[in-house]
């Protein structure tokens, strides 16, 4: 995985604003670097977090058609 692995230094060199939100599942260090998942831009778990609901509603919506 060491040739797609996200890195901390892939994140530095990325535009400014940049926010990397992985899809799990993931391992840190692995597919992400321990360093990128410490990194400011990684939002993954806040981002996931509200996710959810989103995720939830349009279930909702397609269920009751």
């Amino acid at each position: 995985m060491a040739p797609y692995r996200i890195t901390a230094d892939l994140l530095d060199s990325a535009p400014d604003g940049v926010r990397f939100a992985p899809c799990p599942p993931f391992v840190r260090g692995r597919e992400v670097s321990v360093a990128a998942a410490n990194d400011p831009a990684f939002v993954g778990y806040e981002f996931k977090r509200h996710l959810k609901s989103v995720q939830q509603a349009i279930m909702g919506w397609a269920i009751e058609g």
